[in-house]
């Protein structure tokens, strides 16, 4: 996994020298770096790389990131932290799924 990380970084200063700033590419490399550290249980950098990527301030995938911050923060025992996250995705994502389902999917039932 330590390969994988790494690799990804590599990429990503590579896509830098080359000069593109896109956004949507920036996201991802996080997003995926992200998934990569709480593979390796290092949830505080995974949450450090979720929070970087919400400062983007991109809607499309906000209930997402939000989704899965809660999960980090619950693994590393930030409660009340991960129940805002949980509060932002219910009220934010109403209509989209059913309530049951997205306490699923908070719940990392989805994960």
């Amino acid at each position: 996994m330590k390969k994988k990380i790494e690799e990804s970084e590599r990429f990503f200063r590579r896509i830098q020298r080359l000069g593109i700033k896109n956004k949507e590419l920036q996201i991802c490399y996080l997003f995926i770096r992200a998934i990569h550290l709480s593979d390796q249980k290092k949830y505080y950098e995974a949450l450090n790389s979720i929070n970087e990527v919400l400062e983007f301030k991109i809607e499309y995938e906000k209930l997402n990131l939000y989704r899965y911050k809660a999960v980090l923060l619950n693994l590393i025992g930030k409660y009340k932290e991960a129940m805002d996250c949980c509060n932002y995705v219910l009220k934010h994502g109403a209509g989209q799924i059913s309530k049951k389902k997205q306490r699923d999917n908070i719940s990392g039932k989805s994960f």
